[in-house]
């Protein structure tokens, strides 16, 4: 990037954006980058430029303008350095590029001038014709720049996906190809997987046993030449022969071409139904090649009028005439000789008879509830007529049932607790919860866990802030629904309760964390110092810091929060300028690091 050269002994118009709330400025100049400053002239109309005439006698390539309010001291500075020039013996006619010789160098710039320019002594030309200065010409003036607002954008960056920037001047946006080989990067939205490489592309053909995914179609080795869906074995795939598509392992067997168009390893062995078994067309005992449920190692299925087992012959056997088919041709009946003996019979308690055909002998369940009738050895139903009572059924009080089965008629205890319902007659106050009954031990829930119709005072939040004194128990608060949690360290006090902001100068435990005040780490201890620049004083470089700070965005130096509310902003600004100006004020604006903080804590004080 070239730097602006201005040539000792001539002028130089200076530039600024002039506000209406400065009436008058001073400018002036450095050699060093800042760190001492020469006056051009204090001070001037703030009416946005000035004529610099003449350029002082100087040579350094560290130099800066000042614009400085000539009543409040703000001010600002030209963002880039640039140079003062100054031969030895004064300037030198042709020397263009400042070396104080006329060499080769000056020939081609004085041509460059000439033809981009139409001056050939125009220093500044090449400065002109490049705005962002990056050392590339404005396509505007016959360069290859196409934004020369850009640095970041020239024919000399690469292309960065995504940004919707051409940011190579190729005059494509987003078309980021690394190996040339005329497939985009998928990054930028193409489908070159490796970009680093012209040889891996989706128009290459898949290499087999490379461990490269040649084609980018996502899978690595998998050439499939006939594009049936299949690898080719020769890349550890299944398809015999990759050369043909109707050849491959899911293709149907075709009898009499000797073919293995399965690819099974065997030729004309049809077999469309995948049952292991080869079609009577085939020369093979396969009676229906269509379905894998007929071959003759099936097992005949009784009344589908099928010949499942390829037999010859339809089976549909029920011997004993009750509508079931026998188990042995693949129906339910578990004993074809007997017609009381079937799915649809009840079982008969003691015959030691299979009598419905569940597998299990003498386990009659007449009402269908899931439990034998205990009637039957084994059983545990206490009225098998009776669907709603069995020992998973829940007592009812009052019908003088035994619903349960436990022997003992209107006995519920809900929340087996060993305790009845006082619904029952006896004295659990809530059978639906087995920490509540009477003798109970009192739980921090919020709830009467011991029947004796009192909830205890811990559980009570007396200050009404939502916190009550005992620790909420395990098992969650059932209570007050605007109790939110437990552990008060001072019910009778709604400003004291866990959470609460401890306040570090009451002596109280706001927070309930059995820290007072400063012992507390919520309390910090701010320190109001502004010399911000560590250099001992407090002056106005320490207010400029602020400004460039705030100004920057979000500043992020909590050092300079002096009012102490976690943030840098206008506030602590006018502070700033408040110490600076009023406190230490003139005629230097500057103080040590002790008045400084002294100036701090009255300002914070007054606020």
């Amino acid at each position: 990037m070239a730097m602006k050269i201005l040539c000792h002994q001539t002028q130089h118009e200076i530039t600024w954006s002039s506000t209406g709330s400065i009436a008058n400025v001073d400018i002036e100049y450095t050699l060093d980058l800042g760190l001492s400053w020469i006056p051009i002239i204090t001070p001037t109309e703030n009416d946005g430029s000035f004529l610099w005439d003449p350029i002082p006698d100087a040579f350094s390539n560290e130099c800066l303008i000042s614009i400085t309010d000539a009543d409040s001291e703000a001010h600002d500075e030209s963002d880039d350095a640039f140079v003062i020039f100054q031969c030895l013996y004064g300037p030198i006619l042709g020397d263009l590029n400042f070396d104080c010789y006329v060499t080769l160098p000056d020939l081609a710039i004085l041509s460059g001038n000439w033809l981009l320019c139409g001056n050939p002594f125009d220093i500044n030309c090449l400065d002109a014709l490049d705005i962002d200065q990056d050392g590339y010409i404005d396509i505007v003036y016959g360069g290859d720049d196409c934004n020369d607002n850009d640095p970041n954008v020239n024919p000399g960056m690469t292309e960065i996906c995504g940004n919707g920037i051409d940011d190579d001047c190729d005059g494509t946006v987003d078309n980021k190809d690394a190996d040339d080989d005329g497939y985009i990067d998928i990054s930028c939205g193409g489908n070159d997987c490796n970009d680093n490489d012209p040889n891996i592309n989706p128009g290459i053909a898949e290499v087999c046993g490379n461990g490269i995914d040649d084609d980018c179609d996502g899978s690595v080795d998998n050439k499939d030449a006939d594009i049936d869906g299949y690898i080719d074995t020769s890349c550890g795939g299944s398809d015999c022969d990759d050369a043909d598509a109707n050849v491959n392992p899911a293709a149907a067997e075709i009898c009499g071409n000797g073919i293995d168009d399965d690819c099974d390893g065997t030729v004309d062995n049809k077999d469309s139904d995948g049952d292991g078994y080869v079609d009577v067309a085939c020369g093979g005992t396969d009676c229906d090649d269509s379905d894998a449920n007929v071959s003759p190692g099936d097992a005949e299925i009784c009344g589908n009028g099928i010949d499942d087992d390829c037999d010859g012959t339809i089976d549909n056997k029920d011997s004993d005439g009750d509508g079931y088919l026998d188990t042995a041709c693949g129906g339910n009946d578990c004993d074809d000789g007997n017609a009381s003996v079937n799915p649809g019979a009840a079982e008969v308690c003691g015959n030691a008879i299979d009598d419905d055909c569940d597998g299990t002998v003498d386990n009659k369940d007449s009402d269908g509830d899931g439990y034998i009738d205990d009637a039957c050895a084994g059983g545990d139903d206490c009225d098998d007529t009776r669907a709603n009572v069995n020992p998973g059924a829940v007592e009812v009080c009052g019908n003088g049932i035994d619903d349960d089965c436990d022997g003992t008629a209107d006995n519920i205890d809900a929340d087996g607790d060993g305790y009845i319902d006082t619904a029952c007659g006896g004295d659990d106050c809530d059978d639906t919860d087995a920490t509540v009954y009477p003798g109970a031990p009192e739980l921090c829930d919020g709830i009467d866990n011991d029947c004796d119709t009192l909830i205890p005072d811990p559980e009570i939040d007396d200050d009404g802030d939502g916190y009550i004194e005992c620790t909420i128990d395990v098992g969650g608060w059932d209570g007050d629904p605007g109790v939110i949690g437990g552990d008060d360290c001072d019910d009778i006090d709604p400003n004291v309760f866990p959470g609460f902001p401890e306040i570090c100068d009451n002596g109280i435990d706001d927070d309930c964390d059995g820290l007072v005040d400063l012992d507390d780490p919520d309390c910090e201890v701010c320190i109001c110092n502004p010399d911000f620049d560590g250099n001992g004083f407090v002056d106005t470089a320490d207010l400029a810091m602020m400004v460039a700070c705030i100004s920057s965005g979000p500043c992020l130096l909590l050092e300079m929060d002096l009012n102490c509310d976690g943030f840098v902003d206008t506030i602590d600004l006018v502070g700033m300028i408040t110490i600076v100006e009023t406190c230490i004020g003139p005629p230097f604006y500057s103080g040590t690091v002790e008045q400084g903080i002294a100036c701090c804590e009255a300002w914070k004080a007054g606020l």
